[in-house]
């Protein structure tokens, strides 16, 4: 008999059977049964029956047939679908009425602008004062503070001072102008100094004529002279208080001495 062979159908009956058997005292169904193992499944007559197996019934079906049919019908349409998702969604968020968040986010950028506008004016506002104040500080005749209240008061005492200066040179003004006036009242007068040749030096006839007037704080403004054959003519224009008849005289009485 072969080993790894199924045993024959009396041997197993003989096994199923056998319960005088004592498997201490065989050693050859021992080494039957481990040289093949098949002998082990066969149920035994002392073994119980195994109980068949129950199946449980429901009233309820499972829903395959329904998933199936779904998933086979939309899985054609289920790349196009997640493809197309983000579109839809952005078409969506398109069509919300935005007018309010759009007044709004245009308030607040209004707002924003106008006070960023503030901001820089008042910046330069602030820019043009500090350099009005350096400017002011770098003509003062004398340094003061570099801080403003200094600068300010150094500025006020300077133009007091040139306050009195104007003022001092407006009432000189006024006395130049007064003294003129008195001047230009007196007009001036014409004399003719004539001089008859061959009697004496013409030259020291003029420089007596011109030092008469000197003495007679006469000042001359012009004189023009003619020459001729016979005679010399000086025609002087003078500025006198006296009359020019009277000067006239005075020079006749000093040529005479």
């Amino acid at each position: 008999m072969d080993l790894f062979s199924p045993p024959s159908s009396s041997l197993q009956e003989d096994l199923m059977h056998s319960d005088v058997l004592f498997w201490d005292f065989s050693p050859e169904l021992f080494d039957l049964v481990s040289t093949n193992p098949y002998l082990l499944s066969l149920p035994s007559k002392s073994s119980p029956p195994l109980p068949p197996a129950v199946v449980r019934g429901s009233a309820f079906a499972r829903y395959v047939g329904l998933e199936a049919r779904v998933l086979s019908g939309c899985s054609s349409s289920l790349v196009s679908n997640e493809r197309n998702i983000h579109r839809r969604l952005i078409g969506f968020l398109r069509r919300i009425p935005r007018d309010g968040s759009e007044n709004r986010a245009k308030a607040v950028g209004m707002e924003r602008t106008r006070g960023f506008r503030h901001m820089m004016s008042e910046r330069q506002r602030r820019e043009r004062l500090s350099q009005s104040y350096a400017d002011l500080h770098s003509i003062l005749p004398y340094r003061s503070k570099g801080d403003k209240n200094s600068i300010v008061q150094s500025a006020a005492v300077c133009v007091r001072e040139l306050k009195g200066v104007k003022e001092e040179l407006v009432r000189r003004n006024e006395e130049l102008e007064l003294r003129s006036a008195r001047n230009s009242n007196v007009e001036g007068q014409e004399i003719k100094i004539r001089v008859v040749a061959n009697q004496e030096s013409t030259l020291d006839s003029m420089i007596g004529a011109l030092q008469c007037l000197k003495a007679m704080d006469v000042k001359a403004r012009s004189v023009r002279t003619n020459f001729s054959d016979h005679e010399f003519i000086a025609v002087m224009k003078i500025e006198s208080k006296a009359g020019a008849r009277d000067v006239e005289r005075a020079l006749t009485a000093s040529r005479r001495r």
